[in-house]
């Protein structure tokens, strides 16, 4: 929780209280490891209408075509309640992309999340 705290702003923890912070910890998907390459490539958008994390996953493929296929997934403030969890989320979502997972079964994914997170 520590970690988790330390990546918030002061203005998030302020407005959050602990026991929420807890509730939310216990549904959120585990985050990507330290130094783990989602940290880098998940950026957030806080100008956007809806602010949102985001990352474009680059998966090669060689069977049909030669070159990456771009799958550009994002998760929002207004589903994950604070910028770090939007984080975190987006993440986790890159790790399922990682994987192996396609965009469908990802979207699944992060709608079960998000689920959780509203209950």
């Amino acid at each position: 929780e520590a970690v988790f705290l330390d990546a918030m702003a002061d203005s998030e923890q302020a407005a959050i209280s602990a026991e929420v912070l807890q509730a939310m910890e216990a549904v959120l998907p585990e985050d990507a490891p330290p130094g783990h390459e989602a940290h880098t490539k998940v950026a957030y958008n806080h100008i956007h209408k809806w602010p949102m994390a985001h990352f474009v996953y680059r998966r090669a493929h060689f069977v049909y075509r030669r070159g990456d296929e771009q799958i550009r997934f994002q998760t929002t403030l207004g589903n994950c309640f604070t910028q770090a969890f939007a984080e975190r989320v987006a993440r986790a979502c890159y790790m399922q992309f990682e994987s192996g997972l396609g965009l469908e079964e990802v979207k699944e994914y992060r709608k079960q999340v998000y689920l959780k997170i509203k209950e």
